[in-house]
């Protein structure tokens, strides 16, 4: 066995565990120092070793020792003689092998070619040895463990903390796991690091290799001890977050050092692609050598990204060569790439500083308005929304600027999409006034302007204006990017007003531009929000959360469209799940995400009604209404106020709220559902009929399958639509909405029944028996056996003493636990 690993990756300790382990095997231990390069000392402290377990073993060595100062091959040849001699197995553990001289490398790999009889070898070292291991891993002979095999997993690496006395709190954890990447020693040094300080989220924050206790070890172990060559070229290559060879002979071209040099050296180079072509170092070391460059020879650090830049320049990579050019203070190489390449990089994320911008003084920006016209748009892409603002208002401000109506139009087109961005959804819609007038009909900017302003009108709820402007937006000459913005517009547009099939078909519409030649261009994360946000409409909870889970991880203001569609979308479906924490909670990080200047927002508006919904449905009627009053769109406003009437048992406010809304101009399929559930509401607490309007909401709700609004206005809204849906021919449609369970009601205020409460899955399995579900398609939905829903019915039945299904849903209504 051998175990290949760099300084502090635990081999001794793993060697040591595996030895003690093994109480009923002879297990020697050979600890190599340097005086061991000597062949003769080495040979001698071998047989001395196994002579612990052994005395009786390789009596006449040290004859062979005294007359043969060289240590040939008859001394090997003897060693070979007594293993095979040995009555019963011993191991012989040989830790940091990597200390011995090239003399006693010959001699091991000439053991290890023969047979060692009951003599087994166990090798710790700091760098693969030079003992034909290839032969032996073709002849099945020896067990490797390397450095990746000896990394800690998290939960390794937690209890490693606690025992060292270190406690990390679980939102720092990830931080400190993923800086030592798993290194058994990088853990123990961050706990040194982490132990005393009394601020220990702060500590985490500034946990690098750089740190006094880190750096000590790393100089020690790992840099100082490197040759000269190989310490040069540790430095050149490290300003790289990932390594090629190619990139390696651009920045170190006269090193005779290779990337395999450094591998074989076990100093912390990992390969990150599956050819072995793509390497880079640990987050410490690469903080030590990045360190260590800066101090002994920054004028050499801007001269090295510069080689980089050059290189990933010519290597078509705009986005590393932008990077490193600004790293080397050639801003004016930078902002010149970033200017022909800015729209082929869209939504890459730029790994920008937000200083970046305060460093373009008035004079670059009037040397050359178009270039810094680019990067206003890449620091808007790049997630730097407020930066890319700023630095667009100056360029509006820039009398260069303004005489070239290119650039003057691409200043409009980043001040539309970040006003956009950061909710000013109004300023958004009026930047298209500001365009110039009687530019080239297929030029980008403006039209990526009028999107931004079309996608503001969606969230103002103006979406006639926004249907027609989009009509007028389709230049037969239109870039990818362009299309492709069209697409997700209308899919918004369409979502938006309730057109779910078409939404649908402008969606696929979507997918066959980015698979034929947008895929580079966008990552679509609205048209998957929008996507997600349908199936959750329709009821399609796991299709929905599987889709809109992954959009909401990926938090940024550049995308903030997506992350609210999908983090409405899935605040709606726990609220109807009786999760409300989680739906309240994921509102509340919207509201941090959406940067709102005190103008109204049509975006802050939807995410406000649907805050207001969540707390109606956990009984918060007053505060419901102070977001109400919050609230500009009208559309959403009278809505709301109709829902927090009904709450409050107030019809007459109620039916004043209704017929207001009579005036909004937005009549959407969304809308005239809501306002159709509404009067159903309506007409049941007034005590009138309520068939006519559960009729109409029925035909609008299976037109378009739109099944989540009718579960949202409550039990009493969906009993009365599935009950004009029995009355109807069964097709499919009309079997989604028989098959709505009710929403979960957070205060019943239904009676206690003490140690007879129906639990959480009964209550799950009692909203399935509201259905027309059959017993059968109960279990599947819920991933159980038959049996086990049977059984939770017979209980249910039990515990509300009833003795059917049917008997069992009307007293469940009766006590308000549907």
């Amino acid at each position: 066995m051998i175990v290949i690993a760099p300084p502090g990756a635990g081999k001794t300790a793993l060697l040591a565990d595996w030895a003690g382990g093994r109480p009923n095997q002879l297990t020697a231990w050979l600890h190599v120092d340097d005086s061991d390069q000597d062949p003769a000392r080495f040979w001698s402290a071998f047989v001395a070793a196994i002579r612990t377990r052994v005395p009786e073993f390789a009596p006449q060595v040290s004859n062979h020792l005294k007359h043969d100062v060289d240590v040939g091959h008859d001394l090997l040849e003897y060693l070979l003689e007594c293993t095979g001699d040995l009555v019963g197995p011993v191991s012989l553990v040989v830790d940091d092998l990597q200390r011995v001289s090239p003399a006693v490398h010959d001699g091991l790999r000439f053991l290890v070619s023969r047979d060692l009889g009951n003599l087994g070898l166990v090798i710790g070292t700091r760098r693969e040895p030079p003992i034909d291991l290839q032969r032996l891993r073709l002849d099945a002979r020896v067990v490797e463990l390397r450095e990746a095999d000896l990394r800690f997993s998290r939960e390794d690496a937690q209890r490693l903390l606690d025992g060292l006395g270190v406690r990390v709190p679980d939102e720092c954890f990830t931080t400190v796991y993923d800086r030592t990447e798993g290194w058994a020693a990088g853990l123990q040094l961050a706990a040194l690091a982490l132990r005393d300080s009394d601020d220990v989220r702060g500590a985490v924050e500034r946990l690098s290799g750089t740190n006094q206790v880190i750096a000590h070890y790393l100089a020690a172990e790992v840099f100082n001890a490197q040759t000269p060559d190989m310490q040069r070229f540790l430095l050149d290559t490290c300003i790289v977050d990932e390594i090629t060879p190619g990139v390696a002979r651009a920045l170190s071209p006269d090193s005779p050092v290779t990337l395999l040099d450094v591998e074989s050296a076990q100093l912390f180079l990992r390969r990150i692609d599956t050819d072995g072509t793509t390497f880079r170092f640990h987050n410490f070391v690469t903080d030590l050598f990045r360190f260590h460059l800066r101090a002994i020879d920054a004028p050499q650090e801007a001269v090295l990204h510069e080689r980089a830049a050059r290189w990933y320049e010519q290597h078509s990579d705009p986005v590393a060569a932008f990077r490193h050019y600004w790293r080397a203070g050639r801003h004016d190489l930078a902002l010149r790439l970033v200017h022909a390449t800015a729209l082929d990089v869209v939504y890459v994320p730029l790994p920008l500083m937000s200083t970046l911008e305060r460093s373009l003084d008035d004079d670059d920006i009037e040397a050359d308005p178009a270039a810094a016209a680019s990067f206003a748009a890449a620091l808007m892409v790049s997630g730097l929304a407020p930066e890319a603002h700023r630095l667009a208002k100056r360029l509006q401000a820039s009398s260069a600027a303004a005489r070239d109506p290119a650039v003057h139009d691409q200043v409009v087109a980043v001040l539309g999409m970040t006003d956009l961005v950061l909710g000013d959804t109004r300023a958004s819609v009026n930047r298209v006034d500001e365009l110039s007038e009687g530019v080239d009909p297929d030029a980008t900017w403006p039209h990526l302007a009028r999107l931004a302003a079309t996608k503001s009108r969606v969230w103002e709820g103006e979406l006639n204006h926004a249907d027609d402007e989009l009509r007028r937006l389709r230049p037969p000459g239109a870039s990818v990017l362009v299309r492709m913005e069209l697409g997700v517009t209308a899919a918004h547009i369409e979502w938006s007003s309730g057109q779910l099939d078409a939404c649908t078909r402008s969606l696929d519409g979507v997918e066959d531009i980015m698979r034929t030649g947008g895929g580079d261009v966008a990552d679509g994360l609205l048209a998957r929000a929008l996507a997600g946000a349908t199936l959750a409409d329709r009821m399609e909870v796991r299709a929905a959360e599987r889709l809109l889970t992954p959009v909401r991880a990926m938090k940024s203001e550049f995308r903030v469209g997506a992350m609210v569609v999908a983090d409405l979308a899935l605040s709606r479906l726990w609220s109807v799940d009786g999760n409300f924490d989680a739906a309240a909670a994921v509102i509340e990080e919207l509201l941090a995400l959406i940067r709102a200047r005190p103008t109204r927002s049509g975006m802050l508006d939807h995410v406000r009604s649907q805050q207001a919904r969540v707390h109606l449905a956990v009984g918060s009627i007053e505060t419901a209404v102070t977001l109400c009053d919050a609230i500009d769109a009208p559309d959403l406003r009278g809505v709301l106020a109709a829902r927090i009437a009904l709450a409050s048992r107030d019809p007459g406010r109620a039916r004043e709220a209704i017929t207001d809304l009579d005036d909004v101009t937005t009549r959407t399929r969304r809308h005239l559902l809501a306002i159709a559930l509404l009067e159903v509401r309506l007409a049941i607490l007034s005590g009138e009929p309520a068939d006519e309007h559960a009729i109409n909401a029925l035909e609008i709700a299976a037109a378009e399958r739109m099944l989540l609004p009718l579960v949202e206005e409550g039990g009493e809204a969906l009993r009365a639509v599935q009950a004009m849906a029995r009355k109807r021919s069964r097709d499919e449609r009309i079997e989604a909405i028989l098959k709505l369970r009710p929403p979960v009601i957070a205060h019943p205020g239904r009676p206690p029944l003490d140690a007879d409460a129906l639990t959480r899955r009964e209550q799950v399995i009692l909203r399935h028996m509201a259905t027309s579900m059959t017993y059968r398609e109960i279990a599947d939905e819920l991933f159980v056996s038959l049996n086990t829903v049977k059984t939770h019915v017979r209980h249910i039945n039990r515990k509300l003493d009833t003795t059917s299904r049917h008997e069992a849903v009307q007293q469940a209504h009766a006590l308000h636990y549907l």
